[in-house]
């Protein structure tokens, strides 16, 4: 009896063991609606979360899911033009650039608090921040500050 049990335990831990970790394939739809969420402050855990009103169905954890870490701490705002999303993470300093599959392609930082960003031309953009008393003027094709206003 007891070598049954044994071989019952083995067994049922064998069969529990994952070769690699699947993850879900994120869905797309045209009329999806992107949420920001915050997390704690201090805690480092934003995340991107993806409706969709057609199938009422949310996924969470997009970003992660593409990148494998989280966005930082606190998911301020989230801005899309051409083929990239700008997800502005305050308590971070940084805005994670991706492309539309929600892969990072580049970091934006030296920022103190930003806000939220706005784009004013092809290759620039503001980004308000809550501390600085200056709004950012960045250079989107390089990805980084280039002066203050």
């Amino acid at each position: 009896m007891r070598v049954l049990i044994l071989v019952s335990l083995a067994l049922f831990f064998i069969s529990s063991c994952k070769d690699g970790e699947q993850t879900t394939p994120i869905t797309r739809s045209v009329n999806e609606v992107f949420i920001a969420n915050e997390g704690n402050f201090g805690w480092g855990q934003g995340s991107l979360s993806i409706y969709n009103p057609e199938s009422k169905m949310v996924q969470h954890d997009v970003f992660k899911t593409k990148s494998g870490f989280d966005l930082g701490n606190v998911f301020q705002s989230i801005n899309g033009w051409d083929d990239h999303y700008y997800f502005v993470i305050n308590n971070s300093n940084k805005i994670w650039v991706t492309d539309t599959g929600f892969r990072p392609t580049t970091t934006i930082n030296d920022l103190l608090s930003p806000r939220f960003i706005y784009k004013v031309s092809e290759s620039k953009a503001y980004v308000t921040d809550l501390y600085a008393k200056a709004i950012s003027v960045v250079d989107l094709n390089a990805g980084e500050v280039k002066k203050t206003i």
